[in-house]
């Protein structure tokens, strides 16, 4: 299996998602974007994607922040998706899997104003 890791920022890392894929044996691959590595062309090039956190949000500009294409991450995440591969998102990640998926991120009416999305999942056969 080979996984895929798009890492916005340096200071997030797959941590424990690494050393899982480690003790396997699985093949690893990274985008860290904030150091201009490029996204993969298409979805053929791994078998799981794992999009990591970042303080960005959906809705990031690349003026506002030019090594983040929320645009190009939802358009290989909806591609990956469709081609059946496993996609994991954590924080930011996650808010980027309900954008490609239609689904809505909002800010939070709370104090901190953080994005929220709230987006129904369902396990196929596979668990």
């Amino acid at each position: 299996m080979q996984i895929h890791f798009i890492v916005h920022e340096v200071f997030e890392a797959p941590g424990a998602y690494l050393r899982w894929a480690q003790a396997r044996g699985y093949g690893i691959s990274w985008s860290r974007v904030y150091a201009g590595d490029a996204l993969p062309e298409n979805a053929n090039a791994f078998d799981m994607l794992v999009v990591l956190g970042g303080p960005q949000s959906p809705r990031t500009t690349l003026t506002e922040c030019p090594w983040f294409d929320s645009h190009a991450e939802q358009r290989l995440i909806a591609q990956a998706i469709a081609a059946g591969r496993i996609v994991v998102g954590i924080c930011l990640g996650s808010q980027l899997i309900g954008e490609a998926l239609g689904a809505p991120v909002m800010q939070s009416p709370g104090k901190r104003g953080r994005p929220l999305s709230h987006h129904a999942h369902h396990c196929g056969p596979a668990g």
